[in-house]
């Protein structure tokens, strides 16, 4: 009996283990995706676009939104 309850403890703590693993990988790449974000935005800051951006940024704020969800 002690085996048996040996190896669905083993099973559990290797799941645990692979969430966390899943959930850094997660958060590796949504930080990622916001550091190219931001530096598209910075890029199109200091090129001086004016009121057109905002609509640019718009859609780069909608394409990143919908990534970051299939993810």
């Amino acid at each position: 009996m002690s085996c048996a309850i040996y190896e669905i403890s083993e099973t559990k703590l290797c799941r645990e283990n692979m969430y966390k693993r899943y959930r850094k990988e997660l958060r590796i790449a949504y930080t990622e995706l916001i550091l190219h974000q931001t530096l598209v935005i910075n890029c199109l800051l200091k090129r001086g676009y004016g009121a057109s951006s905002e609509l640019l940024l718009l859609l780069l704020y909608s394409y990143y939104g919908n990534a970051v969800k299939r993810i």
